[in-house]
Parts: structure tokens; sequence; C-alpha cells
């Protein structure tokens, strides 16, 4: 499980273009790559493995990491689209997609959910979202970055209520409750039991949907908040240990210690050392 807001995730555009499909076109993203893929007019089909589906005018493809896809259209007619290439950066300009996340629960279940490979209709103007996306980027006008940044967030938000006016998935609700839940009492004694109570789920059911969902255990993603917590006071107070540790959730020095070394890879004198920041 990734484990949420220890670390930023910069993404920015690489490719923002239209362009015609023609008789056959490929697309394969990397590792550190995302494309999104609007229709913009006419229809084709779209292929990733032995999946084909169809795509007609104002269809979205969202393509993950490490996939190929192969786009063909009929031959009487020509069909257009807006290609959109997010890349992961390592200097300005860039969007935090983790803090975008943090601040925004749907965008967040909708990255846990919906897999490499996804395709929506477009029902909450994502097409305009592209366009002033396009616009910015082939126009190098005055504080170009900060509009690009406002209108990708813009875009997540609009993809994901698309995405689950789409699917409707019930699931996605409990799971973004228990994270709201666990982010407002992380500094409070916290079971699943009670957290699944408070959503009105079974204890069993919302472990599953971790594990499902979010690729570790409910415990996991309890321990990556409180250790998030602790690193920020370990980098910017001069507390004690001990007393980071029971700020953070934890009842003990040692369970402390234990934790955030499995989470950080050090343990938090050393993360202190390495990471305090000059007054």
């Amino acid at each position: 499980m990734p484990y949420p807001y220890s670390s930023i995730l910069p993404i920015w555009i690489h490719t923002c273009k239209q362009g015609v499909v023609g008789d056959c076109l490929q697309l394969t993203s990397d590792a550190e790559d995302n494309y999104i893929v609007q229709i913009s007019s006419g229809h084709c089909d779209v292929t990733m493995k032995d999946k084909t589906q169809s795509l007609g005018a104002r269809s979205l493809l969202f393509l993950g990491r490490n996939r190929q896809v192969t786009f063909t259209s009929p031959p009487d007619q020509e069909c257009w689209y807006v290609l959109l290439g997010l890349h992961r950066v390592q200097s300005a300009p860039y969007l935090d997609l983790n803090r975008l996340c943090f601040s925004a629960p749907l965008v967040d279940s909708f990255f846990a959910q919906k897999g490499r490979f996804c395709v929506l209709e477009d029902r909450q103007f994502i097409n305009m979202s592209l366009g002033e996306i396009r616009y910015e980027w082939e126009n190098d006008l005055s504080e170009r970055d900060a509009a690009l940044r406002g209108t990708l967030e813009n875009l997540f938000v609009r993809l994901a209520r698309s995405f689950f006016s789409q699917h409707h998935v019930e699931s996605s609700r409990y799971i973004t409750h228990a994270k709201n839940n666990i982010h407002k009492d992380f500094q409070q004694p916290l079971t699943v039991e009670s957290v699944a109570a408070d959503i009105g789920i079974s204890r069993s059911y919302l472990e599953a949907l971790f594990k499902r969902y979010m690729r570790g255990s409910f415990v996991d993603y309890v321990h990556a908040v409180r250790c998030d917590h602790a690193a920020k006071l370990l980098s910017t107070t001069g507390f004690p240990i001990i007393d980071i540790a029971m700020d953070s959730g934890f009842n003990n020095r040692q369970h402390f210690a234990r934790v955030f070394k499995e989470i950080y890879g050090i343990t938090p004198s050393n993360y202190r050392k390495l990471n305090r920041r000059k007054p």
C-alpha cells in the first residue's frame, strides 16, 4: 500500500494535442505515464490485449502505467481525439497528486479503484477542462503554470465524478468514510470494529474493502497516517520523541519506533537528524 501523503507525488503535462486516429493509432504508457484520451468527433474502437470497446464522441479513456492500447476507426470516417499525457517529474512545475487526493477524497477513491484501463462517458463537461488545458499549453500566457495546475485539479475531480456517477460504486463511499474517520481521529484509540460500526457495515467487510482497494490492511492505513503526522513533528519541532509518539496515537515509544522504521526505513531519531528544518 502506498503510504498516504508521506511524500510528494509530483506529476505534470508532457503532451497535450489534437489528432486523427486514421487507420490505426497505438498508444503506450511507461512506468511514469498516465494518458487521458477524449474522442472529440466520429467514433473508433480501442483494444487492450483481448478487450475491445467502442468510443463515440465525448467518450474518454484513462490509461494508467505500463499499458498499450490500439485505436482503430472506420475507413470512411475521420475520428478526431484530444490526447493529454501526464508524467511524473523531478522538479517544478508540478501538481502534487498526493495532496490533491488528501483534500479531495473522491479523487483518492478514483485512483484507488479505476484500474489502469478505464472508459468513461463525459457526464461532467470534462471536454471543457481538456479544452482549457490545451489552450494554456499551446499559448505562453502569464501565470500559465498556475492556470494549468488549477485546471488539472478540476479535471481530476470531474473524472472522479463521472466514474462514480457511471459505476455507482457503493464500496467507495465506505472507504472514503473510513479514511475520513481515520484522519479525523488518528490521535485517539481506533479499532476496525468502531469505524465499521460508525459507517454501518461489518468489521469483516471493511477489512475486505481495505485489502481490495487500498492494497493493505486497516491497521496499515492507521499506522501510515499516524507516522505521517509524527514525521512532520520530527522535522519541524524539538518535541521529545515520546511526546511525538503519544501525540500521534501510539501507546509507547517502542511500538512507535518499530512501526515508524517499517514505514520510513529508518528510526525516528535518525529521521529527525536527516530532515530537521532549521528555524
